[in-house]
C-alpha cells in the first residue's frame, strides 16, 4: 500500500506503528503526552539510534505528521475517475497503476501503444490525480511487443518507483545516554555538574576523559547550536613529583617564587606548567 499510495499514506494515513517497541520496551501509545525532544530522550537514557527509531515509528504520537499536502500535488478532481471493472492487457487493475502512468513504466513492463492508451483512458484518477503533469503521448512508432509473457503475478518492482521519498528527519543534538566515563559517571551527572575546565580539574578528570565526556555528552555539556567547547584543560588526575595536583597549583599560583619556595627543580616546574595549563592561567 505504501509503495502505490505514497501521497495518501504520508498525509491522510499518518499513523504510528502498531507493533513497534522501543529500546526500553515501550510502545508508541506510552509516549502520548511526552515531548519527543532531545531533552526527554537524554533524560530517560535513550541512545541516538533509539531516539530516531521512536520518532520514525511514532510519528502521530510525536506530532510529526505533515500539516498540509505538498504544493506540487494537485487536489483530487471529480473529472478523474477510474473504471472499476477495467483490467489491462496484462491483467492489472487501476489501483496497481496509482502514480505510475509514465512512458518509462509502460516501456519497462512491455505495454503496447493500445495498452498504454487503455490504461490512461480507463484509470483517470490513478493516473491523473498523482501525476504533476500528464506524460506526453507516445511517439507514432509502436513499442516492440515481445512474445506473450506468462500469466501475471503481482507487479514486481525491482527498483524503487519514482515517488518522492519522505523528507529526512532533522538532525538532533543528543547524548550517548548509556555511556559512562572513566569515573563511571553518565551524561546526566555531567549535565548537573557542568562540563567546564574548572569542574574537570576539581573532580580530577584527565584530559583524555574530559574530551571523551565532551564527545559523548554533547547535549548535557551544552554544546548544541555551535556553543564553544572547552579546549584548555588540566591533566586533572595527575600529581607532580611532590604529590600535588593541578587544583592545588590553581590555589597557590604557578609563579617562580612559589616554585622556588617549595623547592621545585626547573624540570619539575616545567612539568607543572605543561600539565596544569588551565589552573596556571596559561590558556590563550
Amino acid at each position: 500500500m505504501r509503495a502505490f499510495c505514497p501521497y495518501t499514506c504520508a498525509v491522510h494515513g499518518c499513523v504510528d506503528s502498531g507493533v513497534f517497541v522501543d529500546e526500553k520496551g515501550y510502545q508508541c501509545a506510552q509516549w502520548a503526552g511526552y515531548d519527543c525532544s532531545a531533552e526527554v530522550f537524554s533524560r530517560w537514557g535513550y541512545s541516538p539510534a533509539g531516539a530516531t527509531a521512536v520518532k520514525a515509528s511514532c510519528v502521530r504520537t510525536c506530532g510529526l505528521c505533515p500539516a498540509t499536502p505538498p504544493a506540487n500535488r494537485p487536489a483530487p478532481s471529480s473529472t478523474f475517475l477510474d473504471i472499476f471493472q477495467f483490467v489491462d492487457e496484462k491483467g492489472f487493475r487501476c489501483e496497481n497503476w496509482a502514480g505510475r502512468c509514465s512512458l518509462e513504466e509502460f516501456a519497462r513492463w512491455g505495454y503496447s501503444v493500445a495498452g498504454q492508451a487503455a490504461v490512461r483512458s480507463s484509470c483517470g484518477h490513478a493516473c491523473g490525480h498523482y501525476l504533476v503533469s500528464p506524460s506526453p503521448s507516445p511517439s507514432p512508432s509502436p513499442l516492440p511487443d515481445p512474445s506473450p509473457s506468462p500469466s501475471p503475478s503481482p507487479l514486481p518492482d525491482p527498483s524503487p518507483s519514482p515517488s518522492p521519498s519522505p523528507s529526512p528527519s532533522p538532525s538532533m543534538c543528543l547524548d550517548d545516554a548509556e555511556w559512562k566515563d572513566e569515573t563511571r559517571h553518565t551524561c546526566h551527572h555531567w549535565g548537573f555538574w557542568k562540563c567546564t575546565a574548572h569542574t574537570f580539574t576539581s573532580r580530577r578528570i584527565s584530559r583524555a576523559n574530559a574530551n571523551a565526556i565532551l564527545n559523548h555528552c554533547t547535549y548535557s555539556c551544552g554544546l548544541c547550536g555551535g556553543n564553544p567547547r572547552p579546549t584548555c584543560l588540566d591533566e586533572g588526575a595527575w600529581r607532580d613529583a611532590k604529590g600535588r595536583n593541578c587544583k592545588s597549583w590553581g590555589f597557590w599560583g604557578c609563579t617562580p617564587q612559589k616554585f622556588s619556595s617549595r623547592r621545585y627543580s626547573r624540570v619539575e616546574a616545567q612539568e607543572v606548567l605543561a600539565k596544569c595549563t588551565y589552573s596556571c592561567g596559561l590558556c590563550p
